[in-house]
């Protein structure tokens, strides 16, 4: 059985290295973290949340604060701007 204790190991060891750090930046930012997904239509909004929503348990997959997700797109942002 996959415990909860292995499934963080995992994300973390997914997501821990620069090339995770990479990826987890272009899903925060495509996956509406850290902007609105309101919109008029309904369907669009749903389907927004339903992105932002599977960015969110990544994120609480590896414990990390807003100001976190914050720092490593800005930080994935500068190195390729």
């Amino acid at each position: 059985m996959y415990s909860e204790e292995q499934r963080v190991l995992d994300y973390r060891a997914t997501f821990g290295s620069e090339h995770g750090a990479r990826v987890l930046a272009d899903l925060v930012s495509k996956g509406h973290v850290l902007e609105s997904t309101l919109v008029p239509e309904p369907h669009i909004f749903a389907f927004r949340e339903g992105e932002r929503n599977m960015i969110l348990e990544i994120l609480r997959m590896l414990s990390l604060k807003p100001d976190q997700v914050r720092k490593v797109v800005e930080d994935v942002q500068e190195t390729f701007a």
